[in-house]
């Protein structure tokens, strides 16, 4: 299995993102038979909810731990049968320390936040 959590740095004890998408790194977390396997920290760059997706799942992941996701990149992680759990604790080690002994609780779509189309950009709003 291999987790993916948003982190705001190189290291177990950071920080947690506050929004998924805009992590400035994903921990990737190898689990076997509830034990960490590996830990590493890479850069995920992205320009839409599909390419993260699409890079994650090249990366192996089918977990997700987080506190928040946006309602499009959920559809597709749900799409490619990526599960999202909720995070518990503040840091990366929190929250996997957490989910590893037993806090689990699927994030449902209903808890994703709405993003509002940039009028500044292909496909937003635009005003006439």
């Amino acid at each position: 299995m291999r987790i993916a959590i948003p982190s705001s740095g190189k290291q177990a004890n950071a920080f947690l993102s506050s929004h998924f998408g805009k992590a400035k790194y994903m921990a990737l977390v190898d689990v076997s038979e509830n034990v960490v396997t590996s830990i590493q920290f890479k850069e995920f760059p992205h320009l839409t909810c599909g390419e993260l997706a699409i890079n994650l799942r090249k990366e192996g992941v089918d977990t997700i731990i987080t506190n928040a996701l946006a309602e499009r990149l959920t559809i597709v992680l749900n799409k490619f049968n990526i599960t999202i759990f909720r995070a518990f604790g503040l840091s990366v080690n929190q929250a996997l320390n957490s989910w590893l002994n037993g806090k689990r609780e699927e994030m449902p779509l209903e808890d994703v936040h709405h993003h509002i189309p940039n009028p500044g950009i292909k496909g937003g709003l635009h005003s006439t």
